[in-house]
């Protein structure tokens, strides 16, 4: 069926996003179709292009190339999905000739292109079923489920809180049910009941407190879920069996007790094939593996020694594959040198509980590992190609040359998709044999004879338009390129504001009549004030209000380092650099992320010597005392890092007094303040009780967004707030939503930037 080009422009999210798409390389045929290439900003894979085809007479239009942001393959239905901010798109069962899925928000539909992060989506195994959320504001949605048999959506749960890092649901292997979080609550949804009219309400159907972290199903399709210090097993009928009797009975079965409280934001956990044993990652960097057992009163198990694995602060676990011979291999992502790297990790068993830990080398960098159905080899990807490796042995068996490879999936035992920044490709590795299925993007394109030929990882390609595919072919000669036709002229026009650069613009000279090829979107950017604000350079609160549309974050390194790698790896993925501000003590704790800061290139000023309250009575915060913490913080940063500390600072607090502001400008520093505080550092109890400044995250980032304008400074915490007898911590942190923060402002036109910028800006 023919869609139209040139109508209203359909959002699978409501905001209008950053001006970041940019159209190029305008190639009009004789026989009125021309092509064109979209770029975006895609983090954390950088810009892109992809190739589009519009036929203008019959206002049509095809997306030529698919780049794999995402990729899946679907077991059930033997196709591969990938998801970028184009839209969803599938294969056939073939694994070629991706296109969007028929009825779902596409671009070639309408819809607009996502800027940033996308959302993620989730299919179920069985490929029937989307659920992804659409967002109805600033960090909160609702979750939709799309059915791709009869193209048909639905909202079932609303207002739930937005993420980009972890995804909306967990399907059952077998696609009948999801887990969903909403609230801090776990929940169960059946696709089956639903279809039946059958589905319980929501409070019937809630499984316990917790995050998406604290579940997991097995291979036999039962749900484990941590909550506190036990770990439960739940068989799909316990969920609606026992739903008339839940404030009376918890969920499940008790298989097995860890030692700590399980806390969703840090902490997660694996499930071995056979369900006997528990990995838990403890904080992100603490491994222990658990045999599961009810039992721990009784001497019958007799003194364990488990094992236990501790990762720099800085790591994190990446993936974990675990084998049906028991073999644990870990892949760490880390932060060295202001650059990320991965390492890899082998827990061999030796024993019932005994294992032997030991590090592996594929000489050189791993990007990402993947294990067989059968597990028997796992595919490595590496920065020039896949490596397969025999899984005992770790041993290579062969080598898959591939440039810049993003991507591995398997779809059988002896077929592995590589799919990278040029090309998607299968290889049969039984006879080695390798076969492009798509491209992710183009070098060269145009029109020969008629028909479309593109150049791509250095092999030439004609687009078949039956099979909807492009075909390896030999080297041909294009047609120069051309902007116009008999009946059309096209051309780019600039905007100057929205979330494209230009548009489009397609002159019909027999209709005498100009249009754009598809409506931008909308411009939601609040316009510039008529007048600037006065910046006050004693205490700088905020840049200049009408020159540029952007802010700074102004984020705190003041005891706990929990979340920086989070953090540094966010900001690295939006190629953002921004300002942090150090103390003396936390220099003192953690000089390596402190380094880690400075080789990431953030700009780094001064929090003073150490972090107390400078209104406390107890001590003479006198001119010599400032000058002298100032100092003494400057040096030892530079004795961490071997680099000067920039000459801005705040004090604990943001404590002002005029004898403090004098006596630093007298060293030269500027005194940096913020016109948003994001209060992310609040805890959810103080002194008298529950804090009336708390808000969840969601809020924190829906006020922020609220406040921010030109100009402004962003406050924002590293780590947690401390536990303590008359106050504790918080239900989850900013620091884990930071991507969707900088999404929504970005969403707005802001750029973020140092502080120091801001300053040089407004003077």
């Amino acid at each position: 069926m023919k869609r139209p080009v040139c109508i209203v422009v359909a959002m699978l999210c409501s905001c209008v996003l950053w001006a970041d798409l940019q159209f190029a390389g305008l190639d009009l045929s004789p026989a009125d179709e021309l092509l064109f290439t979209a770029s975006a900003a895609a983090p954390p894979f950088g810009r892109y292009e992809t190739l589009f085809l519009a036929d203008l007479s019959s206002q049509t239009m095809r997306q030529l190339t698919v780049f794999p942001e995402r990729i899946t393959f679907l077991p059930h239905s033997g196709q591969l999905q990938y998801q970028n901010r184009f839209g969803v798109f599938r294969t056939n069962t073939a694994l070629e000739a991706p296109q969007p899925v028929d009825g779902f928000p596409a671009f070639i539909h309408g819809r607009t292109s996502d800027s940033g992060k996308t959302m993620p989506i989730e299919a179920s195994p069985d490929g029937r079923y989307l659920v992804y959320t659409d967002a109805t504001g600033i960090a909160h949605g609702d979750l939709i489920l799309y059915d791709t048999q009869n193209n048909s959506s639905r909202v079932i749960v609303e207002q739930i809180e937005l993420s980009l890092s972890a995804p909306p649901v967990v399907w059952s292997p077998d696609s009948s049910l999801f887990v969903y979080r909403k609230a801090g609550g776990l929940y169960i949804f059946s696709v089956t009941r639903e279809a039946e009219g059958r589905q319980l309400g929501e409070e019937l159907r809630r499984i316990g407190p917790g995050g998406i972290a604290s579940v997991r199903w097995s291979e036999t399709g039962d749900l484990f879920y941590v909550r506190g210090s036990m770990v439960y097993r739940i068989a799909p009928p316990e969920f609606f069996v026992r739903a008339f009797y839940q404030d009376l009975a918890r969920t499940g079965t008790i298989v097995g007790k860890i030692p700590f409280a399980f806390d969703p934001n840090f902490d997660s956990f694996w499930i071995s094939p056979d369900s006997r044993s528990l990995l838990l990652n403890k904080g992100g960097n603490n491994l222990f593996l658990y045999l599961l057992s009810a039992e721990d009163f009784g001497t019958d198990l007799g003194v364990l020694q488990l094992p236990y694995v501790r990762l720099p602060r800085s790591s994190r676990v990446q993936r974990v594959l675990w084998s049906r011979a028991n073999i644990i291999t870990l892949l760490i992502s880390s932060i060295e040198s202001g650059r990320p790297t991965r390492s890899v990790f082998r827990m061999v068993p030796e024993g019932r509980l005994e294992f032997r830990l030991e590090r592996l080398s594929a000489g050189e960098a791993v990007r990402d590992a993947v294990l067989a159905p059968d597990g028997s080899r796992a595919a490595v990807l590496l920065d020039r190609g896949v490596s397969i490796v025999d899984y005992r042995s770790w041993q290579p068996q062969r080598f898959i040359a591939h440039v810049d490879p993003l991507h591995a999936v398997w779809t059988g035992d002896e077929t592995v998709v590589v799919a990278g920044r040029t090309i998607t490709e299968r290889i049969a590795l039984r006879t080695g044999s390798a076969r492009v299925i798509a491209l992710s993007q183009v070098e060269r394109y145009g029109f020969s004879d008629g028909e479309i030929v593109a150049d791509a990882h250095q092999m030439s390609f004609r687009f078949d338009r039956d099979e909807h595919r492009f075909v390896a072919t030999t080297p041909v000669t294009r047609r120069a390129a051309s902007t116009a036709s008999r009946r059309f002229r096209v051309f780019l026009e600039t905007l100057r504001s929205g979330s494209y650069q230009n548009i489009i613009m397609v002159r019909d000279i027999v209709g005498v009549r100009t249009a754009s090829l598809f409506l931008p979107p909308q411009r939601t950017y609040e316009p510039f004030p008529a007048e600037d604000e006065p910046v006050s350079f004693t205490v700088f609160n905020h840049g200049s209000r009408i020159r540029r549309r952007e802010l700074a974050f102004a984020i705190n390194a003041i005891d706990s380092v929990e979340g920086l790698s989070d953090i540094l790896k966010t900001l690295a993925d939006y190629s953002i650099r921004t300002t942090f501000f150090v103390n003396g003590d936390f220099m003192r704790r953690h000089p390596d992320a402190v380094r880690e800061i400075s080789l990431a290139g953030h700009e780094v000023g001064s929090l003073f010597f150490t972090y107390f309250d400078m209104t406390d009575a107890r001590f003479d915060v006198n001119a010599e005392f400032i000058k002298r913490g100032l100092a003494q913080t400057e040096d030892q940063f530079f004795e961490t890092t071997g680099s000067e500390l920039s000459l801005i600072w705040h004090t604990p607090f943001y404590f002002v007094s005029p004898p403090i502001l004098q006596a630093s400008r007298e060293l030269g520093y500027t005194f940096v303040g913020r016109d948003v505080d994001s209060l992310d550092w609040v805890p959810r109890r103080d002194d008298s009780g529950l804090s009336r400044l708390y808000l969840p995250t969601a809020q924190i980032i829906e006020r922020v967004v609220g406040e921010s304008r030109p100009g402004s400074i962003i406050s924002m915490t590293v780590g947690v707030p401390l536990e303590g007898e008359s106050f504790g911590g918080r239900d989850d942190y900013l620091f884990q939503h930071l991507d969707l923060l900088i999404n929504r402002l970005m969403e707005r036109g802001y750029s973020v930037v140092p502080v120091s910028e801001l300053m040089d800006r407004a003077r």
